[in-house]
Formats: C-alpha cells, sequence, structure tokens
C-alpha cells in the first residue's frame, strides 16, 4: 500500500503497486485497468498521482491508453524485456560448475537442461560465480542482456540487500527461476526438494525403528533455506513426537563438530541415530565414528539427505533421494513456458522419496 512517510513520490509507489500486479498476472494482457476515480478511491491520492502513475505505465510499455474506453494492460513485462522469445538462449548460473563428487545433483541437473532446451531450441548458457556474492550480482546483470532468462542456483547465503540485481530483475518481469534454495524476500519463480517434508519421512523412518535419542549434523553459520529448512524439518518431527529436543546434539559442518558428537556416545544418555543435512556429511559421520570402532548401524544409525549413491564399503544410506533427471526436467519446463508464453514462473515444490538402506537398524538399548 502507499507510504506516505516513504520519500519516494506518491505516483512512483502507486506506479510500482500497479506495475507488480501486471506482472505477477493479477491484472492480465488484455484486462482494463480500473478508472481514475476507482483508483483516487481505493488508495487515497490526487488525480494528478494517478495520471503520473498511469504515464509511467505507458513509458515503460505496460499498458495503452484508449480514448474513451479507457487504459488497458498491453504486456506483462517492461519494454526492454517485451522481445524476450527472440532470444534463442538461456543462462544457467551456479556457484561452481566443478563436480566435486560422482552424480553430483547440480551437474546432472545442469545436463538434463541443457539437453531440454536443445529439444525446444533454446541454447544453454554456463556461468559461475565462484562463491562471490558481488561476482553473482554482476553476472545477473550481464546475463539478462543476452539471455532470454536464467536459472539461478544462489550461493548459501539465505540473503541478499535489496539493491541487488535479482530484485530489479524480478520487479521488471525478467524470467529468474530459482533452482535448489530461495533468497528471503525475492518473490520469484523456483524448483526446489521438497527439504522440510522430505527430512521429516527420513527421522520419522528414525523414530519407526525405535530410536529416541536423535542428533542432527550440518548446520552451518549462515545456512542456505534448503539447510534451514531441513533442520526445521527435524526439529518439527522430534517434536511431534513427544521426543526430548537436546540443542546441544545439533552439529554445525566440521572435523571438530564430529569429534564432539563421538564424545557423546561415551556417556549414558547418547545418540543412536544421527541425521545428516546431506549424503557427504553422512558419509564423513560413518567414517570417522568407524575409525574408532562404532558399528553402523548396529551402535549408531546414520541418514544422510540427496541420494547421491556414495559408498563406502558394502553401505547403502539411507537417505531421502533427489531425483536430478525430474528436478532439471521441470527447471527446464518451467522457464520455457514462462518464456514463449509471457507467463509469470511457477513455484514447484519436488518430493524426495525415502531410500531405506543398510545404515540405519533399531537401537541397541
Amino acid at each position: 500500500m502507499i507510504d506516505r512517510k516513504s520519500p519516494i513520490p506518491l505516483y512512483q509507489q502507486l506506479f510500482t503497486i500497479i506495475k507488480q500486479k501486471i506482472i505477477s498476472g493479477a491484472l492480465p494482457v488484455g484486462s482494463k485497468l480500473p478508472g481514475e476515480d476507482e483508483i483516487v478511491t481505493h488508495y487515497d491520492v490526487s488525480r494528478t498521482t494517478v495520471r503520473q502513475a498511469i504515464e509511467s505505465l505507458v513509458q515503460e510499455g505496460l499498458v495503452s491508453k484508449q480514448q474513451g474506453k479507457g487504459t488497458f494492460v498491453l504486456a506483462n513485462r517492461p519494454k526492454q524485456f517485451q522481445n524476450q522469445k527472440i532470444k534463442k538462449s538461456i543462462a544457467f548460473l551456479l556457484p561452481d560448475l566443478m563436480q566435486e563428487y560422482i552424480n553430483n545433483i547440480a551437474a546432472s541437473v545442469v545436463s538434463k537442461v541443457g539437453t531440454y532446451l536443445q529439444d525446444n531450441n533454446f541454447n544453454l548458457v554456463l556461468a559461475q560465480s565462484g562463491y562471490s556474492l558481488n561476482n553473482e550480482n554482476r553476472l545477473l546483470e550481464n546475463l539478462a542482456v543476452d539471455n532470454a532468462g536464467i536459472i539461478w542456483m544462489p550461493e548459501d547465503e539465505p540473503y541478499r540487500s535489496p539493491n541487488h540485481t535479482a530484485f530489479k530483475l524480478v520487479s521488471d518481469g525478467y524470467p529468474l527461476l530459482l533452482f535448489d534454495k530461495t533468497i528471503k524476500g525475492l518473490d520469484t519463480g523456483y524448483v526446489i526438494t521438497d527439504n522440510y517434508g522430505s527430512i521429516t519421512n527420513v527421522v520419522q523412518h528414525l523414530i519407526s525403528l525405535g530410536h529416541k535419542y536423535i542428533a542432527f549434523v550440518g548446520t552451518p553459520h549462515d545456512a542456505p533455506t534448503s539447510a534451514e529448512d531441513r533442520l526445521q524439518g527435524f526439529l518439527y518431527t522430534i517434536a511431534k513426537n513427544g521426543l526430548p529436543i537436546n540443542y546441544n546434539w545439533i552439529f554445525p559442518e566440521g572435523e571438530e563438530n564430529l569429534q564432539k558428537l563421538l564424545l557423546l556416545l561415551s556417556e549414558t544418555e547418547h545418540p543412536t541415530a544421527v541425521v545428516c543435512k546431506d549424503d557427504i556429511n553422512a558419509i564423513k559421520v560413518i567414517e570417522k565414528a568407524m575409525s574408532v570402532g562404532i558399528e553402523i548401524p548396529s551402535e549408531l544409525s546414520v541418514t544422510g539427505f540427496d541420494d547421491l549413491e556414495l559408498k563406502y564399503y558394502n553401505m547403502r544410506l539411507t537417505t531421502a533421494r533427489q531425483d536430478p533427471e525430474l528436478l532439471g526436467k521441470i527447471v527446464a519446463e518451467q522457464i520455457v513456458m514462462a518464456i514463449n508464453n509471457s507467463l509469470p514462473l511457477g513455484k514447484v515444490v519436488v518430493p524426495a522419496p525415502l531410500i531405506i538402506g543398510n545404515t540405519t537398524t533399531a537401537p541397541n538399548i
């Protein structure tokens, strides 16, 4: 709504409100804007303010005034982005293009996206930010110039300042599709895994086996939204089942914290299972535990998340499976459909089904 204490002129605030309704589809292309009198009454502004806002919308190419008929929505994107269809490339911006692990989820998704785009007459342009927010900001700005849309897998930092390029692109209706993580405050389309719901299935599996004392590994200081959702899902499921939440059993990643976890196992009341935020942390826990003679899973059950199919001896992790083929297909479909049909991007949450391996069993107590 209009903020009369804001230094931003009233007509610019009104322009932004109507513009966002057009971009979001609340005022679809071809629809008629409310009349001047209705806008004046609804927003409690002057006729001059309304006319200035409408003129700004005309300049952006979003509306057209028709003499004697009213003002109609002409397009759902500003002029600079109205010809996105003629650009035949889509960018994919990631923190790192290197494949650190076999069956790396992101690398597999990129491959699937590339195939889909090729089949639909788009080229794929790859870019990496190198885990730098400054690079990320600069690359988004540059990539938007030459590409019909951008798929963006953000660096782990969950917040961006309001002057970040992403906010300007989204406010202008540019097709910016988030993958894997969301950015707090950035209202754009995304394709993400159901991190919260899927981790609850993992924890519920442990509880169904009889585990009452469960630890969690993998809470970095600036947790991405995906990791935050997994931790919150863990806490919710523990509480829902009436089990105690011991915050001293929630560990950040790192060698030092793994040592602290192992020391707990010698105490009278200790974790009988560990939920890890991903498979990589799960394997580290297993390696460290077995190196000091702790049997997996009879003395300690361990779960992961991702299903990277990482092997440690004859172990098959109990985990939540992210399907890169499915994720890549949905990502590509979403952005191509939005570009080809000038539609707002969708918000898609993809389940990660529980995979029961041989790293979990009933507690030996």
